[in-house]
């Protein structure tokens, strides 16, 4: 079985709910469109945030976190990544626990979208230490993606990694466990590659990442920055690459992606 774990942000933390609505709307589509049936999603949320009708196989957790403070721009990163990785954590944490996986979980960000296959995959190797999505796609609302190499280095909707590897081992820091394995994207393969159990790459692009858009956490750009003018004036055959990667959402892409 693939558990997919959707946290969902504070809704005091976004300024149009409406849109968020849209999202989860869009990416719960895309989790449901698994080809193989054996999977499950768990959508954790606060009290108070209207989500939108659940598809089958997906199960609402409600929690009481407290809207996360974020510290002001004169404070190093470390500390705003650290308090984005413990609300996200926290809220994966307490959908592990509620559900329990035993197979392979993937934690997939509110915005984003999953290839049809990954439960397929899963399916088929069950005991694995699991994926890392290595090749996948940028999506900005428009008619075309661009591809992107090093995906899992980038978006957080990148990683099937076997349950086993997702509870604490007895006395562990807990509070350190949650922030870098289940609030972050950054450290597991380094830790399970140093562990003689590494990821592998997925053999085919498994995600497709929202960007540009104001709810986003991570403030991340969209196509149109990526192909600026000033940006391939200044980086003229890293612009050349980026729109070698440019492809146009077809059909078959959405079918893969978008549950279309």
């Amino acid at each position: 079985m693939l558990t997919f774990v959707v946290p969902v942000r504070h809704q005091d933390s976004v300024s149009d709910w409406g849109k968020v609505n849209a999202y989860l709307r869009a990416t719960f589509a895309s989790i449901a469109a698994q080809i193989h049936p054996d999977w499950r999603a768990v959508v954790v949320a606060n009290r108070g945030a209207a989500l939108p009708p659940l598809p089958d196989r997906f199960t609402e957790l409600r929690v009481e976190f407290p809207c996360p403070v974020l510290p002001g721009a004169d404070r190093p990163k470390e500390e705003l990544y650290n308090a984005i990785r413990d609300d996200k954590g926290g809220r994966v944490w307490a959908g592990l626990k509620t559900v329990e996986p035993r197979g392979h979980v993937m934690v997939v960000d509110y915005d984003d979208f999953v290839s049809r296959r990954l439960a397929a995959t899963a399916a088929a190797a069950p005991d694995a230490a699991g994926w890392y999505v290595a090749d996948g796609y940028l999506y900005d609302g428009s008619d075309i993606v661009m591809k992107r190499r090093q995906f899992d280095e980038l978006c957080g909707t990148s990683l099937i990694v076997h349950a086993r590897h997702f509870y604490p081992g007895a006395g562990a820091d807990e509070r350190h466990f949650v922030r870098h394995i289940h609030g972050s994207h950054k450290f597991i393969k380094k830790i399970l590659r140093e562990q003689g159990d590494p990821l592998i790459p997925l053999p085919y692009p498994g995600a497709m990442y929202r960007v540009g858009h104001a709810q986003a956490s991570s403030g991340s750009a969209g196509l149109r920055q990526h192909l600026s003018p000033g940006q391939l004036l200044r980086h003229p055959w890293d612009g050349v690459r980026r729109i070698s990667r440019l492809r146009r959402l077809d059909a078959a892409l959405q079918q893969e992606f978008l549950a279309a």
